[in-house]
């Protein structure tokens, strides 16, 4: 996804700058989005800095989206690290992108900080896995409301993912993505998701967007 910023009568939306409801005319200041929701009112404003200072996404949903960003300058093998300024270096070491000789060996962190940091990433990305599973609960919950699943077919999906959710949340195992797919040459290629009788593609597809962390 990308990060895009409302433009004011062509003006970059600025947060100080106290809009009336008629200047917003309904429109969010920043949104995270595959492609623009208007090009004509917003900028890309995609950069590792931006999506760093942001808040429309958990941490952890915010450093999935600095991957790519971030490695566009800094190439998958690191082979351009020197092209990062000092701003992205200290957000690929808090983000831990990049190896220990480039956090803590060559001084963007102090040993103390990137333990420090560590902790924290630890948190933050249960946190977010947790939050994932609570929005695809809530989002089931919604088959229940409109009838078209039972309560006992939500319970037995329950049931039957409950230790892949643990180990997602835990320690986030691939077990439950591949369960979701029937992801090829994994365990569940032949008995996951869609050999469930409350199986649909559209709810498959659905849970599979919030899994990637469109919640």
């Amino acid at each position: 996804m990308n990060l895009y910023r409302l433009k004011i009568n062509g003006t970059p939306f600025n947060p100080d700058s106290g809009y009336s409801d008629s200047e917003l005319n309904g429109n969010t200041p920043y949104v995270f989005a595959d492609v623009s929701p208007d090009e004509n009112i917003y900028d890309d404003i995609t950069t590792v800095e931006n999506i760093w200072n942001s808040n429309l996404l958990d941490w952890a949903r915010r450093r999935d989206e600095t991957v790519g960003p971030f490695y566009a300058i800094a190439s998958a093998n690191l082979s351009t690290y020197g092209n990062l300024n000092s701003e992205q270096k200290l957000i690929g070491a808090k983000y831990f992108l990049v190896p220990y000789s480039l956090r803590v060996s060559n001084g963007v962190v102090t040993e103390q900080e990137d333990k420090d940091n560590w902790l924290f990433l630890l948190q933050e990305t249960k946190e977010s896995r947790i939050n994932c599973v609570e929005s695809m609960r809530l989002y089931v919950g919604q088959y229940i409301r409109l009838g078209t699943l039972t309560l006992a077919q939500t319970q037995d999906f329950f049931k039957d993912v409950f230790e892949l959710i643990n180990w997602f949340e835990q320690a986030n195992l691939p077990d439950f993505k591949q369960w979701l797919t029937n992801e090829v040459a994994s365990p569940y290629e032949n008995s996951g998701f869609a050999q469930k009788a409350y199986y649909s593609n559209a709810l498959r597809d659905e849970l599979m967007e919030i899994y990637n962390g469109k919640y």
